[in-house]
């Protein structure tokens, strides 16, 4: 546990003495208020983050959600109000005001150049605006009054993207870097740190996600595939956090505010039909590929939503959904490397002696619907009822066909880019089919129900919601086997390219020692010669996530002329984590003769591709269906075949699996705010406290166990007892039932911010917070993960503690009119006892030197490090309407731009240095289109290190080399409701390439091909 700290009593002291300075200037009294809205005519929106002043003083209201604001301790008599907005002209109004009594006084927004004639009346005409501009002015007003360092996006800002995955528009964002998992955009890195270090919200409340089941994820890893964007109004990026927010995010926070039907007037349609295809194959046609079924790859996707208010704009009421199917192509090739055999020591070269191709063609479908209910009765009550669902599902075809030669069986002369694999009477050289079909199922629900009360100074909210995700794993749900193997032996090739740069592999099949050609492309050839044991694997595994919370705040204004509010409030959060595995299947197929050598494999109408991303002159090859593989396994039970070693496993996994962890997390905070002339200052105080429980599985000690293997030294009579692969032995190890582990620390984190408004346009911002990351679930609590290939073996350490930082920030930001900025962020974050993997250690330091299953394995664990780790950065962007050009064709350009460089000592695996995004948009009359890009720069991956005890490059990184990634849009106006457009996403083709510096020798490459969008939208 933490104590009170010296620094957050002296803080808090500071804030009292400020408090008191303040307070020492209490105006007389006399006072009334003044109350409205603000309406923007052109758009219909009821216009948040508007600045309304009192001429000749530092009073400023800003207005809030559905436009209102409110100025208080305002002195009687007349005064004179300033409304002002980013892009639009100034309008004033004369008001006169009561002592004790609210005046209401609504204002209009008026674009620049329409300023009104003297003696007019403040109403004004409505003023055209583009929608881009439009988008871009609200944002930029959003984050210029923030108090925090902070970037907002309007959800329009980068185009159409069909899919609707809110990664698409955070990737060209200043400071933030996307995980890509092949085709798809995962994870967010903000400033330089990895995804878990961030935290992602809705309307300010978190959410739970599928990454929590721990199938393929940080369980602390928000992951985009949970939420869509198409009723996303705007995306906030919190770079420093104030005392008012969840402190689990160190690297900040990202939030998504949602529409809401009573921020603007009548009713709103708007809807998008389209159809999204691959480069590598964009027809309808019906073909096989991700399943062993025909299906067409260019597939249909449409959005809706609708927003209306009734009963005198008291109740409104959004609803949405979205529909979407993907086919994505993702092709991979890596080579394995030998660096320390005989072989490669007598060559005076690395030699390769596995070149894997993969083939995994993917379908993706994802629905989502969202309503949202706000009332407001009163104008100081407003109330909402939010709700959503997403469902997505996919199914990959994970295809690997390697070609496989053992270093003593590789022909002398043979280079890194030549390999002449002589053939065997044996399995050592071989054409292997290595398949993992998997398909990925979750469905993720949201409900909350919020209220916000304002009444004189006092402004309060709350909010309770519901957040569950459940998600499934595996190949079992969708009928078909996960894993179908096959082995062609008895057989040689010879495999060529240009140089060690290259993926383009020709590969020559040669004979046997028997002089017979196995033909490689007739799947009845594999499998004839030698047995591939445990060729056939089946699996599912479940997962769910359920998350209840609870906050309420409470801000009250000071009767101070220095413009001064407190605000306090609690919050609490409790979350459940459940997963299992359900399914474990592992059996050799022997077919009705009871002969794995007589037992053909039934053949796919799917093929597997090498020649169309990678250039080989290899031809389609053959592969086997799985589907019919489960058909088989249903019908035919006996035609598969499984030893006691293999049985035990599979209960091993089954019994040892299940998993449960609570946590829960009390909050409480104070906070204040003032306004001094120039100067803008808060600082808070918050405290959490943190519970969690685990429930895991807890092995029976194998000295106890019945079943254990038990050998007595005849010399001394001391008992060994090792594990048995026998299933009485796994039931026995798991009998005793499930342990709990409790876990309880609390902290208090301190908060604080200026703002310095230098100009109307130039602004500068400091902040200072503190925050805490819990440990990883999967890295405290659960199963071994067994990497059989690599025999490394990753555990979980029950004894990590949270990682605690602080994080200094500091802005310029200059805003361009009429919606534009340019900014500079630097920063630096201090984390003690961050947590990393282990270097890996013996079986023996784990007392398993002797164990015959463990014992040549080496395990890694998670550790917290010792010391600081220090991240800097700086941040910089651009974005600017080009307004002021002459001429009308190019008045409707705008540009943005942003790069950002990050250090970080000790610098961990996987840390990107740099990245940078661009882009350019163009509307003229009926027609708009914009061109972006993003870069990423290279970095150490912190895997797949050469043996320090190799003849070559000991020791040396490999890294994941440098992508550019660019975007294309364009639109057509066919009517006054109508747009008909098109989209790309990758369109040059950008895919990932592995790489060893000191010759540039790859170890592995992706491609996944472009991807378009035609479609059609309407606005009603």
């Amino acid at each position: 546990m933490n104590s009170l700290p010296l620094r957050h009593g002296i803080l808090f002291a500071a804030l009292l003495v400020f408090t008191g300075l303040t307070r020492a200037q209490t105006p007389s009294a006399g006072m009334g208020g003044i109350t409205g809205r603000i309406f923007n005519p052109a758009t219909g929106e009821y216009v948040r983050n508007a600045e309304v002043r009192i001429d000749g003083t530092a009073q400023v209201a800003v207005s809030e959600d559905g436009g209102y604001y409110r100025l208080t301790s305002v002195p009687a008599g007349d005064v004179t109000l300033v409304a002002s907005y980013l892009g639009y002209e100034s309008v004033t109004a004369r008001v006169t005001i009561n002592p004790g009594a609210t005046t209401t006084r609504d204002f209009e927004l008026a674009g620049a150049g329409a300023r009104p004639a003297a003696g007019e009346v403040v109403t004004l005409g409505a003023f055209l605006v583009e929608a881009e501009q439009e988008g871009q002015a609200k944002a930029i007003s959003e984050q210029r009054q923030a108090m925090n360092v902070k970037t907002v996006v309007a959800s329009d800002n980068f185009g159409d993207i069909a899919e609707g995955n809110i990664g698409e528009f955070l990737k060209f964002m200043p400071g933030i870097t996307l995980d890509y998992v092949e085709t798809d955009t995962r994870a967010a890195r903000m400033g330089g740190m990895e995804p878990r270090y961030g935290n992602v919200t809705l309307d300010g409340g978190t959410l739970a996600n599928s990454t929590a089941t721990g199938f393929g994820g940080d369980t602390r890893q928000f992951e985009f595939e949970a939420v869509t964007i198409n009723n996303i109004e705007s995306i906030e990026v919190y770079k420093t956090l104030s005392a008012d927010m969840p402190a689990d995010a160190p690297a900040g926070s990202i939030n998504l505010r949602s529409k809401s039907a009573l921020d603007r007037k009548g009713a709103r349609f708007n809807t998008m039909l389209g159809a999204i295809g691959n480069e590598y194959e964009f027809t309808v046609h019906r073909t096989p590929r991700h399943d062993d079924s025909a299906h067409a790859k260019i597939r249909p996707t449409a959005t809706f939503d609708y927003s209306n208010a009734f009963f005198g704009q008291k109740l409104g009421i959004a609803v949405n959904g979205l529909f979407t199917n993907v086919f994505k192509p993702q092709f991979r090739v890596t080579n394995t490397h030998d660096y320390t055999s005989a072989q490669a020591n007598n060559a005076g070269t690395p030699l390769i002696n596995l070149i894997n191709y993969k083939d995994g063609p993917k379908m993706t479908d994802k629905s989502s619907g969202g309503l949202k209910l706000d009332y407001q009765p009163f104008t100081s009550l407003r109330l909402s009822l939010a709700s959503s669902y997403t469902y997505f599902k996919d199914e990959i075809a994970n295809r690997n066909l390697g070609f496989r030669v053992s270093a003593a069986n590789i022909a002398p002369g043979s280079t890194l880019s030549r390999i002449v694999a002589l053939p065997t009477a044996n399995a050592n050289t071989r054409l292997e089919h290595t398949n993992v079909h998997s398909g990925r199922k979750f469905d993720t629900t949201n409900l909350s129900l919020g209220f916000t009360y304002k009444q004189g100074r006092l402004t309060a909210d709350g909010l309770a919601s519901y957040s569950r995700s459940r998600a499934q794993n595996g190949a079992d749900h969708i009928g078909a086997v996960d894993q179908a193997n096959l082995w062609l032996t008895r057989t040689g090739w010879i495999a060529e390219r240009p140089g060690v740069a290259s993926p383009s592999w020709n590969l020559t099949q040669t004979p046997g020692l028997d002089g017979v050609l196995r033909d490689w492309y007739n799947l009845d050839n594999f499998g004839r010669n030698d047995p591939t044991p445990g060729n056939i694997v089946l699996m599912r595994q479940r997962g769910k996530t359920e998350q209840y919370v609870g906050q309420i705040n409470a801000r009250y204004a000071m009767a101070w002329e220095r413009p001064t509010f407190f605000k306090a409030g609690m919050y609490d959060q409790v979350t459940t984590r459940r997963k299992e595995n359900v399914k474990q299947f592992t059996a050799t197929y022997v077919g009705p003769d009871n002969n794995q050598l007589n037992a053909p494999l039934p053949v796919s109408i799917a093929d597997f591709r090498i020649a169309e991303p990678w250039g080989s002159n290899i031809g389609r090859l053959p592969v086997p269906d799985k589907a019919a593989m489960r058909g088989r396994l249903i019908d035919h039970p006996t035609w598969f075949t499984q030893t006691e070693a293999q049985r035990a496993a599979n209960l091993d996994s089954l019994l040892g699996s299940p998993q449960s962890n609570q946590e829960q997390i009390r909050a409480a905070y104070v906070m204040q705010n003032t306004r001094s002339g120039a100067w803008q200052w808060q600082g808070g105080l918050r405290y959490e406290e943190t519970s969690t429980r685990s429930r895991v599985k807890s092995p029976l000690p194998i000295s106890r166990n019945r079943f254990a293997n038990v050998t007595v030294n005849p010399n001394t009579g001391v008992r060994t007892y090792t594990a048995a692969q026998t299933a009485p032995y796994i039931e026995e190890k798991w009998s005793r039932g499930f342990s709990t582990d409790y876990g309880d620390y609390h902290d208090v984190l301190a908060s604080a911010a200026a703002k310095y408004t230098a100009t109307k346009n130039l602004n500068f911002k400091f902040g200072y917070h503190e925050a805490i990351k819990r440990p990883p679930l999967n890295n405290i609590a659960g199963q071994w993960s067994i990497n059989a290939a690599d025999t490394i073996i990753t555990i979980p350490n029950p004894d990590l503690t949270p990682e605690r930082s602080r994080k200094f920030s500091a802005l310029a930001e200059y805003f361009i009119h009429p919606a534009g900025t340019v900014s500079v962020h630097v920063f630096q974050t201090s984390m003690k006892g961050a947590v990393d993997r282990s270097e890996p250690m013996p079986a023996s330091a784990l007392g398993l030197g002797d164990d015959p299953v463990y014992g040549f394995y080496e395990f890694i664990t998670f550790e917290n490090v010792p010391g600081t780790r220090k991240i800097k950065g700086i941040e910089l962007s651009y974005s600017q309407q080009l307004t002021f050009l002459k001429g009308e064709v190019f008045r409707g350009a705008s540009v943005f731009g942003s790069y950002s460089r990050f250090t970080s000592t000790p610098k961990p695996g996987g840390f990107v240095p740099q990245n940078a995004a661009a882009g350019v948009s163009w509307r003229f009359r009926r027609f708009n289109a914009n061109l972006s890009g993003t870069w990423t720069d290279e970095f150490i991956t912190g895997a797949n290190y050469v043996s320090a005890n190799s003849r070559y490059f000991p020791g040396e990184p490999e890294y994941l080399a440098d992508r550019f990634i660019f975007d294309f849009g364009a639109g057509y106006r066919v009517g006054r409701h109508t747009t008909v457009f098109v989209s790309g996403r990758n369109i040059a083709n950008s895919g990932k390439t592995w790489f060893y510096k000191a010759d540039g020798r790859i170890r592995q490459m992706e491609r996944y091909g472009g991807q378009w969008t035609l479609g059609v939208k309407g606005g009603y």
